[in-house]
């Protein structure tokens, strides 16, 4: 809900997507047991960086603005992305797919299985594709903190230009998202 909700707000002009009020609604200053529902699930504030929200406007764009098909979309970008980064490490998908830690964040939209997907995919794709490993990765760091932690990996290993493609994207992202 609250990729939704961010991404609608922006497209609507809203200057700061970080207040509360847009997500819990006016009564919520009276009373704090109220929680705004969309489409009966209960509406969460946005907590991520500015360059994360392109990809849900991107999505959102692509569905027409239902919550519901942004959901299944979103469902859908996860299930992609991971077994394409599963295609890059593993030969038994069976046990992975029944592991509780990936049905539990597939069926809540979590973006931790997108981001933790596109960062395997970014590393597997600087061995073939340096831009394409760079814009991954940059992408998942801006969106969420831990892939970093690869970013200091590169470094470790002396991969200097891999390293500069992701330090690169990831000033182009913020750019294009503030």
């Amino acid at each position: 809900t609250a990729y939704n909700e961010s991404a609608r707000f922006v497209s609507e002009g809203v200057n700061n997507i970080y207040q509360k009020e847009l997500y819990f609604g006016e009564e919520f200053k009276t009373n704090k047991e109220v929680r705004r529902k969309l489409d009966g699930f209960n509406v969460d504030p946005y907590h991520y960086p500015p360059p994360f929200l392109l990809l849900p406007i991107m999505a959102r764009a692509v569905v027409g603005g239902s919550f519901l098909d942004l959901r299944m979309l979103w469902f859908a970008i996860g299930v992609l992305s991971l077994l394409i980064a599963i295609g890059f490490i593993t030969y038994r998908l069976e046990l992975f797919w029944c592991s509780m830690p990936v049905l539990a964040g597939l069926q809540m939209s979590n973006v931790q299985i997108i981001i933790i997907a596109i960062s395997i995919i970014s590393m597997a794709a600087f061995t073939f594709n340096k831009p394409v490993g760079g814009i991954l990765l940059a992408m998942s760091s801006v969106a969420k903190i831990f892939p970093g932690i690869l970013v200091i990996y590169l470094l470790a290993q002396k991969k200097f230009r891999e390293v500069g493609w992701v330090f690169g994207f990831a000033v182009v992202l913020s750019i294009i998202a503030f």
